[in-house]
């Protein structure tokens, strides 16, 4: 983990945050309402909630979840096939640092059929000022997005109507909200600040030469192996401009899964996943997305993807995105293969040789 010098105390973690995330917004106090458990920002046309709750269970240094979220569309066709299937193309192609988020259908009851926007951190006293701001930075691009394509992701998707707070898109929305795309593009057109990183390196002396994670790194990025069951999960680090074109450069972190499968029983399996991170406690950040990654016409793999902008460079953040990787990893396994013993990467290096 990286760390900064400053130190919230443990009962006053919510407020740092609250200060943190509403500084890296710039959010005016008119656009701002704070809640009991957060606030709500309306920066334009989609409201922005924040939500700040306590792990019961954490003892003498209480961990807190932060979720950021946007809504998007109301009253999608959930039950069509075409809609999970666009929305996880919709995903691949428009969430970068998010993830977009309804209830699956067959899974979920009594809840909304709205789409939403969604990411979220884990903080205690020590990681709060950093990790709070950081969040509020990589979710900005949320209400950015819900501005601009609302009203085309709801014709792509078959149905659902733009979650407008007023009924009707606002005319003139936050400033920095519309031009935040272009400025992160701006600093995307220099070379990915993690090239020649030492950082990838120190990640495999640290935390890859065991049974649990095995990797290699060169200046540009790394990969990383981590037990799946019999198989491993694949964890690709990389900084170049292909990753998120739209953005340039940053540095990219993949997560991709086998089996190879039906492109659309990956989808599904792809929106349960982003749900159950919006729902769930898990420990670990999503600034990311799951969905269903191509191999063929109708064959798919299951994959997770986070993308960090050049704007949003940090010393460190590879290690955290890389121990937040593995872990995401392991907990993907207990709930897609859950009496699936995991073998060593010792075990599951030797079988592919033999192989």
């Amino acid at each position: 983990m990286f760390w900064r010098k400053k130190k919230a105390r443990a009962d006053g973690v919510p407020d740092i945050a609250r200060r943190e995330i509403l500084r890296a917004w710039s959010a005016e106090d008119a656009e701002v309402t704070l809640t009991e458990t957060g606030l709500d920002w309306l920066p334009g046309s989609h409201r922005v909630r924040v939500q700040i709750g306590k792990n019961p269970e954490t003892g003498s240094l209480p961990r807190y979840r932060i979720t950021v979220s946007t809504d998007v569309l109301r009253a999608v066709p959930l039950h069509e096939q075409a809609f999970v299937e666009t929305a996880s193309l919709i995903a691949d192609t428009f969430c970068p640092t998010y993830a977009p988020v309804y209830p699956p259908d067959g899974r979920v009851q009594g809840q909304p059929n709205d789409l939403m926007f969604f990411a979220s951190a884990y903080v205690d006293e020590t990681t709060a000022p950093w990790l709070s701001g950081f969040l509020a930075r990589m979710s900005i691009l949320q209400p950015f997005s819900a501005e601009r394509l609302a009203d085309d992701i709801s014709d792509q998707l078959g149905g659902g109507a733009p979650a407008y707070v007023t009924g009707s898109k606002r005319d003139k929305p936050n400033k920095l909200v519309l031009g935040v795309a272009s400025v992160i593009q701006s600093e995307g057109m220099a070379p990915s600040h993690w090239i020649d990183s030492d950082e990838f390196e120190f990640f495999i002396e640290d935390h890859a030469r065991n049974d649990f994670c095995f990797g290699t790194a060169d200046e540009t990025g790394m990969t990383l192996e981590t037990p799946f069951g019999s198989d491993s999960a694949l964890i690709r680090f990389r900084t170049d401009n292909e990753a998120f074109p739209p953005l340039g450069s940053g540095l990219a972190v993949e997560t991709q899964m086998r089996p190879i499968l039906a492109h659309r029983e990956i989808c599904k399996r792809a929106a349960w996943l982003n749900y159950l991170e919006s729902t769930e406690w898990t420990d670990f950040p999503q600034l990311g997305r799951w969905y269903s990654r191509p191999v063929s016409e109708d064959q798919a793999f299951l994959a997770h993807s986070s993308f960090v902008p050049n704007m949003f460079y940090a010393e460190g953040l590879v290690t955290n995105f890389g121990l937040w990787a593995l872990a995401r990893a392991q907990w993907a396994k207990n709930i897609l293969l859950p009496d699936a013993k995991n073998l060593t990467m010792r075990e599951i290096l030797d079988a592919r040789g033999r192989g």
